[in-house]
């Protein structure tokens, strides 16, 4: 009985323990959702729009912006489609305990059948594609043998390559800059153009409300038949950036409102098992001390026996 109490103690302990961290953790989560939701705020009210008006620069030179049916021979892709891959970016977190969020984004890479190259944003989905052997842009890069992006590009071996993707992959995409992002985005129009890569596609968890997200997966840049000197190139780079940066903000908001609700269940399930522990160290204890007084009981009638015994032997 001793040690059915002891191993309950422990037990509780153990659960105590997590229900701190759970609690701790969803603390963390819900001060980063407030940062999250006001950056989901400002790019729907200033970024959007920014991005609308992009949209229409280029539609006034001719070319159609609209991701899921180009129609203007001017946006028609071309035969690099043929030879080149789409290039994939994925966005993640760099951690877990947000229930179910990750796995619904994974899914949706595992079941493209596209001929696709995959840049991740977020440390989860690299380990993914790493593991699941996709083909990822390091990689293809590699396999290519040159980079042109910079005159430090010179390194063309697959760690030289590896270093300078770890931000990408290993920094919170939250915090990632929009001159970073831009950056990216110049990149992979210089890869584009180069008829490394095709077209664009983004894959990440969009919002829907405060209880809900979708898991998207549309093509935010076609195939352009423009030289890279044209004016229009930059106008392409500052959309395509706003896309991928609007995208980073719905992703982190929908990352740290699961993550809240995730660790609020933990809390949760753990107060409902501690008070089911509770009850049974209780239960073992009262069991403990019902033995202990029929023991003592037990004690004390068998000394008064034994004296009356006694008694009647002397007589």
């Amino acid at each position: 009985m001793a040690e059915q109490l002891q191993a309950i103690q422990r037990r509780i302990k153990s659960i105590e323990s997590t229900e701190k961290i759970a609690n701790a953790m969803q603390l963390v989560a819900s001060a980063k959702l407030k940062q999250a939701t006001n950056r989901f705020n400002y790019s729907r009210e200033h970024l959007r729009p920014l991005m609308e008006t992009l949209q229409k620069k280029i539609e006034a030179q001719g070319f159609s912006t609209d991701s899921s049916y180009f129609t203007n021979m001017q946006t028609v892709i071309d035969d690099r489609k043929e030879i080149a891959p789409s290039l994939t970016i994925v966005i993640t977190g760099c951690k877990g305990m947000c229930g179910n969020y990750h796995a619904s984004i994974l899914k949706e890479v595992n079941d493209i059948e596209a001929m696709t190259t995959f840049l991740p944003l977020g440390l989860k989905g690299y380990e993914y594609i790493k593991n699941h052997d996709l083909f990822l842009l390091e990689d293809y890069i590699a396999a290519l043998g040159a980079l042109q992006d910079s005159s430090s590009d010179k390194d063309t071996s697959k760690d030289g390559i590896r270093s300078r993707f770890r931000d990408y992959y290993e920094i919170p995409v939250e915090e990632h800059s929009y001159h970073a992002v831009l950056d990216l985005a110049k990149k992979i129009i210089t890869r584009q153009h180069a008829g490394e890569i095709s077209e664009v596609h983004l894959v990440y968890a969009a919002y829907k409300n405060s209880m809900a997200y979708e898991v998207v997966n549309y093509m935010v840049l076609p195939v352009y038949n423009v030289s890279p000197e044209d004016e229009i190139v930059s106008f392409m780079a500052e959309l395509l950036a706003l896309s991928i940066y609007a995208a980073i903000g719905e992703a982190a908001l929908n990352e740290y409102g699961a993550r809240r609700l995730a660790m609020k269940n933990a809390s949760d399930n753990a107060e409902e098992i501690l008070g089911d522990l509770e009850m049974k160290y209780h239960r073992a204890r009262q069991a403990q001390i019902t033995d202990e007084l029929i023991e003592i009981i037990s004690g004390t009638e068998s000394q008064e026996a034994l004296a009356k015994e006694k008694k009647k032997s002397k007589h």
